[in-house]
């Protein structure tokens, strides 16, 4: 009895199914009636800003050979997904950094950078051997 009732209602069922994929097709995937483009070479977009697979996927393989180069080796799965890590929230700070320097009007001289510059060099200058003693960064050497 219940298999009787159900063999009667399958045509209306496939309809109902049918007209919902094709209603999605259209609507989804044809007029993007959600808003959500699909952008293949989007990897995140932080407050309106985007970032892409291309210099996501540049900075990573960046941070992994740095990290090769520093450890005399190939890294492990831990180490690569960490490098992965690091650089997206890298990349999500830079972006979030800028877009609140630039919402505060914030600007800085010449002069202060290079202020800056002579009394806190970037790490990339700390680490080059160089500028280093005993494997320690030398600042009057790199003055």
């Amino acid at each position: 009895m219940v298999m009787k009732k159900l063999r009667e209602h399958t045509k209306i069922f496939l309809y109902i199914v049918v007209f919902a994929f094709v209603g999605m097709i259209i609507f989804e995937w044809g007029m993007d009636i959600t808003g959500i483009k699909q952008r293949p070479n989007l990897m995140g977009e932080i407050n309106g800003e985007e970032i892409l697979y291309d210099r996501y996927y540049q900075a990573v393989r960046n941070q992994i050979e740095t990290r090769r180069q520093q450890g005399n080796g190939e890294l492990s799965d831990i180490d690569l997904t960490q490098s992965e890590d690091q650089v997206w929230e890298s990349m999500v700070q830079e972006i979030l950094m800028r877009q609140e320097i630039n919402r505060r009007g914030i600007v800085a001289t010449d002069s202060e950078v290079v202020v800056i510059l002579k009394n806190n060099p970037p790490d990339i200058l700390r680490s080059n051997k160089s500028f280093q003693t005993d494997g320690v960064f030398d600042l009057t050497k790199y003055k």
